[in-house]
C-alpha cells in the first residue's frame, strides 16, 4: 500500500485516530514513509509476487478502499492501470515485460 506523500500519511493517521484508532507520532510516520519506499525499490524483486495498491486520500474524513495498481508474477508486470502514482514509476520502469489487461 503506499500513498503519495508523508502529507497523506500524516492525514490518514490522524483520521484513524479521529475515528477510535492508535496514534502513531509524527517521527514514526516520516521513518515509515521514507524508508518503507527506499526497502520496496531495494527489494521488490526478491519476492516471488507483489501487489501494489494505491491508498491515497481523496476525503480526510471518508474512508477509502485502496485499488490495485499492479501485480509482480514470475518476472512480468501485470499493470492494472495506465493512471499510477508517481512512487510506482521507478518500480514500472525496471520492468521489460509488462502486461495491461485489456478493457471490457
Amino acid at each position: 500500500m503506499g500513498l503519495n506523500s508523508l502529507e497523506e500519511s500524516l492525514q490518514r493517521v490522524a483520521y484513524r485516530v479521529r475515528t477510535g484508532g492508535h496514534k502513531v507520532s509524527e517521527q514514526s510516520i516520516r521513518y515509515n514513509y521514507e524508508h518503507g519506499f527506499k526497502n520496496l525499490y531495494k527489494y521488490f524483486k526478491d519476492f516471488d509476487s507483489v501487489t501494489l495498491f494505491d491508498n491515497s486520500v481523496a476525503k480526510v474524513d471518508e474512508p477509502v478502499v485502496p485499488k490495485e495498481i499492479l501485480h509482480i508474477t514470475n518476472r512480468i508486470l501485470y499493470l492494472q492501470t495506465t493512471v499510477y502514482p508517481e512512487w510506482v514509476k521507478p518500480i514500472v520502469d525496471s520492468f521489460d515485460r509488462i502486461k495491461i489487461p485489456d478493457k471490457k
